[in-house]
């Protein structure tokens, strides 16, 4: 009888494909969101955006610090394009719906699309899709919803988009 093997990491498939280095990846990222805060930061009231100005140059030097890090120390590699599989119909899935959410939060209701963005999300990525599955998703979106609105409107007044459809403007 032959003993069975554990997955070991030392037996990586490459992907054939062009690598690029993890740093300069992270780098490139926290950059541009960097910048882009830095952007559109309205620099009227300083002591407003003292907290968001500070981070995004946070942001921007830490990336800068990774992308010449990436340049003199390459450091570990991932594949630019990696194999999908199975994994890309959900990666598909999640892009499409994430797009669906950011269009329909203001037309349908922020509170509304926000759960059924979880139901779904919570469905896409299961590692079982069931009915008893599909109904813990249902009950725990809703629950994490009604948390969140408790504790963003009630708790710290946030405006979010209230949905004009519904009698009660949830």
């Amino acid at each position: 009888m032959r003993k069975r093997q554990k997955p070991t990491m030392t037996r990586v498939r490459r992907s054939g494909g062009p690598e690029v280095s993890v740093d300069l990846l992270s780098g490139l990222a926290l950059a541009v969101v960097g910048a882009l805060f830095l952007g559109y930061s309205e620099r009227q009231w300083v002591e407003d955006w003292m907290f968001p100005i500070g981070a995004a140059s946070a942001a921007m030097v830490i990336g800068i610090v990774l992308i010449g890090r990436s340049i003199w120390n390459p450091g570990r590699r991932v594949a630019l394009l990696p194999r999908l599989g199975r994994s890309g119909l959900d990666m598909s899935v999640f892009l499409v719906v994430s797009a669906l959410y950011i269009f329909l939060a203001r037309p349908v209701g922020f509170w509304v699309v926000s759960a059924a963005y979880v139901f779904v999300m919570s469905l896409v990525f299961a590692a079982k899709r069931t009915w008893r599955w599909a109904g813990i998703s249902a009950v725990v979106s809703i629950g994490v919803i009604a948390v969140f609105y408790v504790l963003m409107v009630k708790i710290f007044y946030i405006p979010l988009p209230r949905s004009r459809w519904l009698p009660f403007g949830f």
